[in-house]
């Protein structure tokens, strides 16, 4: 099955990306930020992590996605140095949506996510 919101049933949360407010929406192919449009693909997160969300008189938490590299169709010039790979935060998450989240990254994304890897590696031959 899919996310599903603990608080509100829906398959995203809000959220917000940088000064925009929008909604995330995590699935097994990747995490979805809607308005404006961001994809990452799950193949290629390096790491998802959440702050703040120990904090007991903190109301929302943070959500870190770093990306694997090389990110993008950007193709490295000889002898260039890669650029660190890009991490998104998105923040003001609700804290009433963490165990919902943390439990269907580690049950659902992760595990598809190295599904995912195989699958390309194995048609890359």
């Amino acid at each position: 099955g899919g996310f599903a919101s603990p608080s509100t049933g829906l398959p995203y949360v809000t959220a917000n990306y940088g000064s925009s407010q929008g909604h995330v929406a995590v699935c097994a192919h990747g995490l979805v930020f809607l308005k404006p449009l961001v994809f990452l693909p799950a193949a290629k997160i390096a790491a998802i992590s959440c702050g703040r969300a120990g904090a007991a008189t903190v109301r929302s938490f943070d959500l870190m996605v770093e990306m694997e590299s090389p990110w993008g169709p950007v193709a490295l010039r000889e002898g260039a140095k890669p650029a660190k790979p890009p991490c998104f935060e998105f923040s003001n998450i609700p804290k009433d949506e963490l165990p919902g989240i943390q439990k269907f990254v580690a049950e659902v994304l992760l595990p598809a996510r190295e599904a995912q890897r195989k699958a390309l590696a194995a048609a890359a031959g």
